[in-house]
């Protein structure tokens, strides 16, 4: 006999001289069986002595907390993707609800326009296994929800603002996403990073960690590639008997680049003179390019590289709050990935044309 039920048997005739029948009730269920057979006889005794008996409390079982139980962890879970889609940014939210879970994903610009959305339905091991892939950090990394969720609906409306259609899956996600935004999300990482140390990388190195390098064109930069190219013709050295134009965004991006006698500081100068006081240029480092350096940032942040998120979401408040940020002193490389952007977009409407031409029947 164990000695807790040694202790039991021992406390039963000062419980039946209290009358205490409900704690002798309690163990009429023991797992010893000698205890709850002499509770038994103490509950015997009580009731000669005219004690009313409560009812012993019975065990319930709901498949609602079995269910519950079975289910894992239902907290709605978020985010983000910078590599999937160019110039955009995917934003994944995983919710659950009583039907199920489901797993919503929206593609937003750089312009803070909604470019697509879809919505698929998961069972419980599926949102399991993914969210525990998000959360595989120490400590996990978790993208705020409501964050994300006020991202998506400050870009519905934008996307409405400017006469552009939403996505019709979006209606249908309404209840899940909350009310609009008024005005556009904070970055959450301020804060979080607001003691870290910016990587100590070169320019091209953190500029493809944004993976500005894939991005296409994101403003109206055929001017700009005018006056680059005046400025690059008044300054390089030209090559023997060459009275052609240079190839702009070749010399720019140092694609096959010609032997003009420059430094690549002399080519980073000519883009920056090139650029001053250009509006264009202007609007499109503090909008767009800014917008998609926060998002990079967080996208490194998730992966832990904390000090590459903070040298991106510095870059993107200092691009913000300049008045001419065209000056400052990552806008050249910024702008010589655009150059080469759409140098690249030219290549490819030229092959298309010549693809057609020999398409084309004699």
């Amino acid at each position: 006999m164990s000695q807790e039920s040694a202790q039991i048997l021992e406390s039963l005739p000062q419980l039946v001289a209290a009358g205490d029948a409900a704690t002798i009730v309690g163990f009429e269920r023991h797992a010893d069986k000698a205890v709850r057979k002499a509770a038994r006889r103490a509950l015997h005794q009580l009731r000669s002595r005219g004690i009313e008996i409560p009812a012993e409390p019975v065990a319930t079982w709901t498949a609602g907390r079995e269910l519950a139980a079975m289910r894992g962890d239902t907290d709605p879970a978020a985010r983000l993707d910078v590599t999937s889609n160019p110039g955009a940014t995917t934003m994944v939210l995983v919710d659950v609800g009583e039907a199920g879970s489901i797993l919503c994903s929206f593609v937003i610009d750089g312009e803070d326009r909604l470019l697509a959305c879809q919505a698929y339905s998961q069972t419980d091991g599926q949102r399991n296994r993914l969210v525990q892939k998000w959360h595989t950090g120490d400590p996990p990394r978790r993208v705020p929800v409501d964050w994300l969720r006020s991202r998506v609906t400050w870009a519905r409306a934008r996307t409405v603002a400017g006469g552009w259609t939403t996505p019709p899956t979006l209606d249908q996600l309404a209840d899940r996403l909350g009310e609009t935004a008024s005005a556009r999300p904070e970055s959450f990482l301020g804060p979080l990073l607001a003691d870290h140390a910016p990587a100590e990388l070169g320019y091209d190195e953190a500029l493809m960690a944004a993976e500005c390098h894939r991005w296409p064109v994101l403003f109206a930069i055929e001017p700009l590639v005018d006056r680059i190219g005046k400025e690059y013709d008044a300054v390089r050295k030209p090559s023997a008997g060459d009275e052609a134009a240079t190839d702009d965004a070749a010399a720019l991006t140092d694609v096959k680049a010609p032997d003009d006698g420059l430094s690549d500081e002399q080519r980073v100068d000519t883009v920056r003179h090139a650029s001053a006081g250009d509006e264009a240029v202007r609007a499109a480092l503090r909008g767009p390019i800014a917008n998609l350096f926060e998002d990079a940032a967080v996208a490194q942040w998730q992966s832990g590289e904390d000090g590459t998120a903070k040298l991106l979401v510095d870059l993107a408040t200092q691009l913000r709050a300049s008045e001419a940020p065209e000056q400052h002193e990552w806008a050249p490389y910024v702008l010589r990935f655009q150059v080469s952007a759409l140098a690249v977009r030219m290549m490819r409407q030229q092959q298309q044309q010549q693809q057609l031409a020999s398409d084309a029947p004699a």
